[in-house]
């Protein structure tokens, strides 16, 4: 026993290095060690016996020795079992720092970008909004503004340029990052290494381990910092991005607006150059019955709401094409992929909605609870779920899809985290889409337009209980919890369409929707107004359906058009009818669609904004024109159709029978209709009935589509999704718009079709695309007015009062007219004093004649002290004040005023003959004026005589020569004859022709019968048109004839003077006549204000209430020749200084 002991107490080292190896060795030595442990037992029974008391203590302590080392052996072998489990710990913590290294490594591309230049960005942004400003206080000048624009753009780009070397720069600092990464994976070698020094001591092992639990604590810390700086970098990310997509936003509109500019300037170029072919068209339209002003219209249902930019085929790239293919296969053939709903929405992710549900307090939730223990979650995601008819049918997807995809907020857009919207955060890993749809839902408060208010709400409270009554699949226990229901059904969808896009297609989902958000959705109105504002800015009304708020805001559109809008606008659905209106085109527009519902009869399918209809009028060749114009939105049946039509043709046939009917529509009519669907040829059928039209006929093709588009498998009604190979087949290729019109008022000149936005349609191609963000193609049609029936009375106008003065009027484009000018205006400013030409003498002439005639000489005096001293500057300054004397003496009869501004020769001797010297008709011109609140009339007088003195001065002035010439240009026409054959010569066509500032004596054409009066006004009738002429003496310096013409009594005038009108007016009322005249512009405003005087009578008996013509309108006076704005009497080579108005009166 002892030599055991000792043996084992001597190589007690090399035992236990083969204890180590184990095996065979190891039972071996326990089993020696065993027996002598059994031999010294006996040995230590037979020392008892035989009294050696010194060995059994011996053999005691080596006993004790013997356990105290099996305790070490024990303790050893934990100790191995720790370390081994320790260093498979640390293995797997090793992994995850590779792990996180690579998703750094994957994820840490966009970080910092712009952190450290994020003020100098915005600083840049801020000078981008400046150059906004800049822009628009530089419109004046075109060629300036493009220039200026462009500059802007260059800056931008500058800008953007800045941001990318700041995103290289970027890229550098991770480079340094990811240096510190490999010092961490360095480190990690270490604690590898230090392992194999455990593995080699046991007796250290403590120590280590113990080391590298706290390097190991260090490390996860370490990790957590990068994570929280991760996110911290990732946050400051998404808010610098926002900033840069508003700044490339702004930058694109920049370049837009540069681009519309210069097509602007383009279109200012061309329609100058077309105005002088309009002058003669205009000519030609006013006076001959065949022709008339024809109108342009366009019908667009741009498809306003469309959040999903997944939802509808698009010919997009082949990226794209194998994105969306990959989706349909997944959901038509999912096989092994297939798998149950709880592998992708989690149970740990079920009861933390549970939890979040309770905590809002609905009620229900243990119930289903329930239902997805039972039920849901161990449903397949494809066949169980995704294709669950019923679950389409209780709307238990769709429904919070359709109430939270996108709310419009009083702030903006609030979009939940889904595939299926624009949402601008990451949701391609599944505990990141989890985190942000539980705080969206439940964390997030908006605010929402409520009655004309706004209302803050959680936005899981704005979903709404799904009825039974409306959906009878809905038991009355998913009633009862339709709220919790819903909110699972709506997470467990959005779960696995991240599930199906990140099998689809694991990177680049997210890019390609994007892109798609970026020209579908966020920017389709801006992409929309674009369209309108480049090939249809020259229509005249555009009918929109399905029109958002945010379309309205687009400054784009109201360059060219006043865009009218609903009153009962729908800001819920947001999906409402408007038309745009040509500016400066339309007049007296009032929106009548309440009148227009109440005709519409049971119980069609018509919501607030579906229907809108105005009534405006605009002239035409001189003649007030009234239309009715409505924009509808049919229902996705097309069952309100013919209701809404009925409803239209009523109201237009017998409450507004004198107004023309455009009615732009997007009627929903189909090719090949189901029974619950409204069929093209049963609708032509039904408007033809109704001696309606539209723009494709009476016979419209059927074939003839202007939709053309298919519904992807992303979105959620899956029984309208088609496969990319079936687009043409299954896809929605239907007849819906046209533009609709009695065939009484038009007919049909072209109409074309476009889905490209370049007025240019592309058959079998689908749409919407990047280019063309909208679902239905644009109709636009010309119609001209079918005028045929109506009686017409062409007609003439005109003061032909010559042109004086050389100088009164600007004629740059005659020789040597601007050297005069300049001439002209250093004299004008000289210090010449008034009374040495007009002379003391001079003033005591006049004052003789003034006495004669018994007027105040006392004013005679008191003006001249007032104005001798004046310069001829300072007198020049106040020549306005004897405007009216000037013009009222500057002609009488067949004389003139001796003056430079009459063109008549003669000194002050013949001037004071003139004056006070009874002339034709027994009239002393001076006796013309009279006093007023400017001044008395002998006031008057003085500065008059003044004005032609100072002018006849100034005239001695100037380069007589050129002065000749300059007068024989513009005052070249002087007699009343040779004006009068002007005039005729260009309207031959004229039926009716009313003169003024003509002679009794002026010979006319044989083709007209004269009439005048006064020796001031004339009428002229064309011979055998009139019938029944009676003259009718009303006042000096009006003609006015009593005659009948196609059977319409007629009061025909020419008037040339300042007067009231209720004599004129009360002789057409008593008489059952139509007023029609001609008269100075002056005369028109007081005509005007006494006809509305009568019109206002609330039982209409009027001059209008005799049905020739329709109320209440009554005259009719239009300028055909040129733009009023720009109206210049040189230019058109018109020997006078009034404009002539050519009209055609539709009786």
């Amino acid at each position: 026993a002892t030599v055991s002991v000792l043996y084992w107490k001597k190589n007690r080292g090399a035992v236990g290095k083969r204890i180590k190896k184990g095996g065979g060795s190891k039972m071996k030595t326990q089993t020696l060690v065993l027996f002598g442990i059994i031999l010294g037992f006996l040995c230590f029974g037979y020392t008892q016996f035989a009294g050696k008391g010194d060995q059994n203590a011996e053999l005691g302590f080596a006993v004790s020795k013997i356990q105290a080392l099996k305790k070490e052996l024990e303790g050893a072998n934990t100790a191995s079992s720790k370390f081994q489990e320790e260093s498979m710990r640390m293995k797997h913590e090793a992994d995850a720092v590779r792990e996180s290294k690579t998703s750094l490594e994957v994820e840490i591309g966009p970080l910092r970008i712009l952190q450290v230049e994020q003020q100098k960005a915005a600083s840049e942004l801020e000078e981008a909004k400046s150059e906004i400003k800049k822009l628009n206080k530089k419109l004046q000048d075109t060629e300036t503004l493009v220039d200026q624009e462009k500059l802007v753009s260059k800056k931008s780009e500058d800008a953007l340029e800045d941001l990318w070397v700041t995103h290289n720069s970027t890229k550098e600092n991770l480079r340094i990052l990811m240096s510190g990464v490999s010092a961490d994976t360095r480190k990690q070698s270490e604690c590898e290494a230090k392992t194999s020094e455990l593995e080699r001591s046991l007796g250290t092992a403590h120590t280590v381990q113990t080391k590298l639990n706290a390097e190991v604590q260090s490390e996860a810390e370490r990790a957590k910092d990068f994570e929280d700086k991760y996110f911290a970098v990732k946050s400051d990310l998404a808010v610098v991005a926002k900033e840069n997509a508003f700044l490339k936003n702004r930058i694109e509109i920049f370049e837009a607006e540069a681009d519309r500019h210069v097509l602007k300037g383009d279109r200012q170029t061309r329609r100058k150059n077309l105005i002088e072919e309009e002058k003669q068209r205009a000519l030609n339209r006013a006076l001959d019955p065949d022709l008339a002003k024809p109108i342009e219209a366009v019908t667009w249902n741009i498809a306003a709401v469309n959040n999903n930019p997944f939802e509808y085929w698009i010919s997009g790239t082949e990226e794209y094409n194998k994105l969306m293919d990959n989706v349909a296969n997944f959901i038509t053939s999912p096989g092994e992929l297939d798998i149950p709903v709880s592998k992708v929405f989690t149970q740990d992710m079920w009861e933390d909605l549970k939890q979040t549900m309770k905590q809002i307090g609905w009620e229900g939730v243990d119930k289903v609870g329930t239902l997805w223990e039972e039920n849901y979650k161990g449903r397949r995601i494809i066949s169980e779920l995704m294709k669950d008819a019923s679950i389409g049918k209780k709307r238990l997807a769709s429904m919070p899809d359709r109430v939270t995809n996108t709310i419009v907020t009083t702030t903006g857009l609030a979009m939940r985290p889904t595939v299926i919207n624009c949402y601008e955060g990451s949701i391609a890993q599944m505990d990141k889409w989890w985190s942000a749809w539980k705080n969206f839902m439940f964390h997030t408060t908006v605010s929402v337009p409520s009655k004309g208010s706004a209302k803050s709400l959680l936005v899981a409270k704005l979903l709404k209980p799904i009825k039974r009554a409306k959906y009878p699949a809905v038991t009355e226990e998913e009633e009862a919890i339709s709220l919790p229901l819903q909110t699972l059904v709506g997470a467990i969808f959005d779960a696995i369409l991240v599930h199906i896009m990140n099998h689809a297609a694991s990177n680049g989902w997210e890019r390609i929707r994007a892109e798609m958000c970026d020209k579908l959705n966020l920017n389709k109105e801006v992409n929309l107004a674009e369209i309108i504002n480049r090939s249809y800015y020259t229509s005249d009304v555009l009918f929109l359906q399905e029109v958002g708020s945010g379309l309205l805001k687009i400054p784009l559109l109201s360059s060219d058009f006043t865009i009218r809008k609903p009153e009962k606008w729908d800001s819920a659905r947001n999906q409402n009818s408007v038309i745009l209106l040509r500016k400066h085109e339309w007049s007296h527009v009032k929106e009548v669609t309440t009148r227009v519902m109440q005709h519409i009869a049971g119980s069609a399918p018509v919501a607030d904004g579906d229907l809108f209809v105005l009534a405006a009028s605009r002239i035409e060749n001189g003649v007030p024109v009234r239309y009715l114009f409505a924009s509808f939105h049919g229902d996705t049946n097309g069952l309100a159709t013919i209701p809404v039509v009925e409803a239209m043709h009523k109201y237009a046939s017998s409450l507004t029978p004198h107004h023309k009917l455009v009615f732009g529509m997007d009627a929903n009519t189909y090719q090949h209709p189901s029974p619950d669907q409204q069929g093209l040829e049963d609708f032509a059928k039904f408007y033809v009935s109704k001696n309606l039209t539209t723009c494709y006929g009476d016979n419209p093709n059927p074939a003839n589509y202007t939709t053309f588009h298919a519904r992807t498998h992303l979105q959620t009604q899956l029984n309208k999704a088609v496969a990319i190979k079936d687009r043409d087949e299954l896809g929605d290729k239907n007849p819906k718009d046209n533009i609709m019109f009695f065939k009484k008022d038009f007919v049909t000149v072209s109409t074309t079709k476009d889905n490209t936005g370049n007025r240019r349609y592309e058959e079998g191609m689908v749409f919407p695309t990047l280019a063309f963000p909208s679902d239905h193609g644009i109709t636009s049609t010309v119609l001209r007015p079918n005028e045929a029936k109506k009686k017409k009375l062409s007609m003439v106008s005109w003061d032909t009062s010559p042109i004086m003065h050389a100088l009164d009027y600007p004629a740059h484009e005659l020789p040597d007219y601007d050297t005069m000018e300049e001439e002209w205006k250093k004299g004008i400013t000289a210090t010449t004093l008034v009374n040495t030409i007009l002379t003391s003498e001079m003033v005591e002439e006049l004052r003789t004649k003034v006495g004669a005639m018994h007027w105040d000489v006392s004013n005679v005096d008191h003006t001249w002290e007032s104005i001798k001293s004046n310069t001829i500057a300072e007198f020049y300054e106040r020549r306005k004040r004897c405007g009216v004397a000037d013009s009222v003496t500057r002609q009488v009869g067949e004389k003139r005023r001796p003056s430079v501004l009459t063109c008549t020769s003669g000194g002050w001797k013949e001037w004071l003959e003139y004056m006070f010297t009874a002339g034709e008709d027994n009239v002393v011109p001076a006796r013309l004026i009279k006093n007023s609140e400017k001044g008395t009339k002998e006031a008057k007088i003085v500065k008059l005589a003044a004005l032609d003195l100072v002018w006849g001065h100034l005239h001695g002035t100037l380069d007589q020569e050129k002065l000749k010439k300059l007068k024989k240009n513009l005052c070249k026409t002087y007699s009343a004859q040779d004006r009068v054959m002007w005039a005729l010569d260009k309207f031959k066509a004229a039926n009716f022709v009313a003169l003024q500032g003509v002679g009794k004596n002026d010979v006319v054409p044989q083709l007209y019968d004269k009439y005048d009066v006064g020796g001031r006004c004339m009428v002229l009738l064309k011979k055998g048109v009139f019938k029944n002429v009676e003259k009718v003496s009303l006042k000096q310096n009006i003609t006015a004839l009593s005659v009948v013409y196609k059977e319409t009594g007629l009061l025909l005038t020419s008037i040339d003077s300042m007067w009231k009108a209720d004599t004129l007016v009360n002789y057409a009322l008593n008489n059952q006549l139509l007023l029609v005249f001609g008269a100075r512009d002056a005369v028109l405003d007081a005509v005007t204000q006494d006809l509305t005087a009568h019109t206002s009578n609330p039982s209409e008996k009027s001059i209008f209430s005799t049905g020739i013509v329709e109320p209440p309108s009554g005259i009719f006076s239009y300028n055909p020749l040129v733009e009023t704005d720009s109206y210049d009497t040189t230019a058109l080579q018109l020997p006078s200084h009034h404009q002539l108005l050519a009209a055609k009166v539709v009786l």
